[in-house]
C-alpha cells in the first residue's frame, strides 16, 4: 500500500489548488490514519472552507472524516452540503455521517 492519498478540490478548492500549482489529482503524503481536521492542518486548508470531505465516495463532515494511507479523497465547498439528499435515503447513496449517521 501507497503512503499517498489522491487528493482533490472541487467547486471553490478548485481555485486553492491551482494557486498552489496542484494537480488534479494532487498525490499527498500521509504516513498513518489521520483525521479530516488535522488532514486539513497539513494542507494548510481552513476548516470552514470545506464542507464536505468524500473519502473513498462516501462523504463525511470533516470533522467525522478518517483518511487512510492509499484513499481517494475530495474536498468540497460548503455551499455542496446543499446538493445533497440528506434525507431518509441518506445511506443508500453513501453520505455517511452526515445527520449522525455512518
Amino acid at each position: 500500500m501507497t503512503n499517498t492519498i489522491e487528493l482533490y478540490g472541487n467547486m471553490w478548492l478548485r481555485d486553492t489548488f491551482r494557486q498552489r500549482g496542484w494537480a488534479s489529482p494532487h498525490h499527498f503524503s500521509v504516513e498513518s490514519e489521520t483525521s479530516g481536521p488535522a488532514l486539513l492542518v497539513e494542507l494548510d486548508i481552513p476548516e470552514k472552507e470545506v464542507g464536505i470531505i468524500f473519502v473513498n465516495h462516501r462523504a463525511y463532515r470533516p470533522s467525522r472524516a478518517v483518511i487512510r494511507p492509499g484513499d481517494r479523497v475530495a474536498l468540497f465547498s460548503p455551499g455542496a452540503v446543499m446538493f445533497l439528499d440528506l434525507g431518509s435515503h441518506e445511506q443508500a447513496y453513501g453520505f455517511a455521517g452526515l445527520n449522525g449517521v455512518g
